[in-house]
């Protein structure tokens, strides 16, 4: 792995002559600083959700199963392929539980929350990085129904909870908590103290919530 990271560096910084290297991936997450510091990013379009609708349907999976996924993955379609193996509430409340238990102040709560991840990032690492999506998954609905985006009504076994979400922090600036979200993910990679990048994520969330600019743990 440290080999080829190197290798991989080393082409990055002294590319052949006459060579332009494309280099794709959707988990940018899982990219080493290093790595992402030495490339120009383009960012593409998601995919529309009658497209991974459909590629799904191409691989076998049930057309309303196959909405549903689209929905909840927003544009990301191997997302919504791991998504097609759970059920879509089972989905949707976990991701209502998990924003539930960051969101609320509580002493013991918080506690739980970090001990917890903490634990899932250091012997499951995916699952980690999943729980974080479907964070991102609350808040960004919580955002499409706060910008008027209708999708958000496709799924309405969490309707009346983002409306409730909204209405008690109607401040929230919920673009930067995806882009901290993220940046949890991103700890993973640089092997970061996950306990006190957890603490950092309620803190900064807190404040994100009520539309200040966030303060960290040093």
């Amino acid at each position: 792995m440290g080999e080829s990271a190197n290798a991989l560096l080393k082409i990055l910084e002294e590319p052949p002559p006459n060579t332009s290297l494309i280099l794709v991936t959707d988990k940018k997450s899982a990219l080493l600083p290093t790595v992402i510091s030495r490339c120009q990013p383009i960012i593409f379009s998601a995919l529309s959700l009658e497209n991974i609708r459909m590629i799904m349907e191409n691989d076998g999976i049930d057309n309303t199963l196959a909405a549903q996924a689209a929905i909840v993955a927003g544009g990301n379609v191997h997302l919504a392929k791991e998504i097609a193996n759970y059920s879509t509430n089972d989905i949707l409340a976990e991701a209502e539980a998990l924003a539930k238990s960051m969101t609320r102040v509580d002493e013991k709560g918080w506690r739980d929350f970090i001990n917890s991840n903490a634990m899932i990032a250091s012997r499951k690492p995916e699952k980690f990085k999943f729980n974080i999506y479907l964070l991102q998954l609350w808040f960004h609905q919580a955002y499409r129904m706060k910008a008027e985006d209708n999708t958000y009504q496709l799924l309405p076994e969490i309707t009346k909870s983002l409306e409730k979400f909204n209405d008690i922090y109607p401040k929230a600036d919920l673009s930067e908590i995806n882009k901290v979200l993220e940046e949890t993910t991103e700890s993973l990679v640089r092997n970061l103290y996950i306990p006190l990048t957890l603490t950092n994520l309620l803190i900064t969330i807190q404040e994100l919530l009520k539309g200040k600019i966030p303060i960290s743990v040093a």
